[in-house]
């Protein structure tokens, strides 16, 4: 009686857990989508361009993304999850770079922050947890790829309004307690009819 307490609760768990799975990945797809960009873009009024280039790299199988930038004059777009630019030499690193480099492993890519690490890059900056992203200023970067703006519009996420979510929930549930209420009944009425 109490494996099918157990199963009955482990399948309410997977239920539970499956309702979640399209929430995650909706959230993983907007902060994906809110790092995008498209470089010289047009310009937006009262905004100065970001300067950046590319310096994508691999630690150990692992992807590291990277942008030497440089800022406009002033009122320069900024990275989501960024609070403030990186002057030259300095780096806002995300927090699994920041690990790492407090590591031994990190030993290979200190000198690409001579200056050090002067923030870390917050959650809605980054597409998933442990990402190796970083920012490090550079007075060298050219004009080419001006940002104005970050995120691409995108389209909401295909959503099931929550009554079928809820009538799913609710057959699964009754489902799984009618398989299991003749055994529990069974038990129950043979033990008391063996005395």
């Amino acid at each position: 009686m109490l494996r099918r307490s157990v199963l009955l609760a482990a399948a309410i768990a997977a239920v539970a857990a499956a309702l979640l799975v399209p929430q995650v990945i909706a959230s993983r797809e907007a902060r994906t989508g809110a790092l995008t960009f498209s470089a010289v873009q047009h310009p937006v009024a009262g905004v100065e361009p970001l300067y950046l280039r590319a310096q994508f790299g691999d630690h150990h199988g692992q992807a590291v993304i990277g942008y030497a930038v440089r800022p406009g004059e002033s009122n320069t777009v900024l990275p989501p999850g960024v609070s403030r630019l990186p002057g030259p030499g300095e780096a806002v690193v995300s927090p699994g770079l920041e690990a790492l480099l407090l590591s031994h492993d990190g030993d290979a890519l200190r000198p690409l922050f001579p200056m050090g690490v002067v923030s870390l890059i917050a959650e809605d900056g980054l597409a998933e947890d442990g990402e190796l992203r970083y920012y490090v200023g550079d007075r060298t970067v050219g004009r080419d790829n001006a940002v104005y703006e970050f995120g691409a519009p995108t389209s909401p996420a295909p959503s099931w309004p929550f009554e079928v979510v809820a009538a799913l929930a609710s057959v699964l549930g009754i489902a799984s307690l009618i398989r299991t209420l003749p055994m529990w009944s069974w038990r129950m009425f043979g033990a008391q009819a063996q005395r």
